[in-house]
């Protein structure tokens, strides 16, 4: 009884404000989907990324954050031949968030993601989801006390029957801090 009510007083004290609080992230920017457009008449991987991201830190900068992210759509065509393809999911992350300066801050992620990749060609459509390394930096700056602009660069993989290909995304976006 006496180690349960020690864990339950250690557990409140660490998830009080003084010791920790949440946060949420909106970002857009670029997505490129690494694609091999050998012999590809016309070829477009990049497209607009996505990302939206919940997360809960400690006064030490780890924290554990989850989300959505969507690295856009790749397309190529050979002849009549056309494939587009999609990809996007959930992701869950391990972050250590520092300071560089007083107002300019670092945020580096590592964990994974579950890529939903979408294939179509026009007539039919295929789907594959897969659990893929996740990868993170982010360098913010402080516009006031709880929220700050966020500039990312996130890396996963999507995979299609024995294809694998590179997902970057180079974001801007907010993040707010609840204290």
């Amino acid at each position: 009884m006496k180690l349960a009510l020690a864990i339950a007083a250690a557990a409140s004290t660490l998830c009080s404000p003084a010791f920790a609080q949440s946060y949420v992230i909106g970002a857009l920017g670029m997505g490129r989907t690494d694609i091999s457009c050998d012999n590809a008449s016309s070829c477009d991987r990049d497209d607009v990324a996505g990302k939206f991201s919940v997360g809960y830190t400690w006064e030490n900068g780890l924290a554990v954050e989850g989300g959505y992210f969507n690295f856009g759509k790749a397309s190529k065509s050979e002849g009549r031949a056309y494939l587009e393809t999609t990809s996007a999911g959930p992701y869950i992350a391990g972050a250590w968030h520092f300071r560089i300066a007083r107002r300019t801050g670092m945020s580096l992620r590592a964990g994974g993601s579950y890529i939903e990749t979408k294939v179509g060609n026009g007539s039919s459509d295929e789907s594959n989801s897969n659990w893929a390394p996740y990868a993170g930096v982010a360098l913010n700056y402080a516009i006031q006390k709880n929220v700050r602009t966020e500039l990312a660069g996130d890396y996963s993989r999507a995979s299609f029957r024995d294809n694998t290909a590179n997902l970057i995304a180079l974001t801007l976006g907010v993040k707010v801090s609840f204290f």
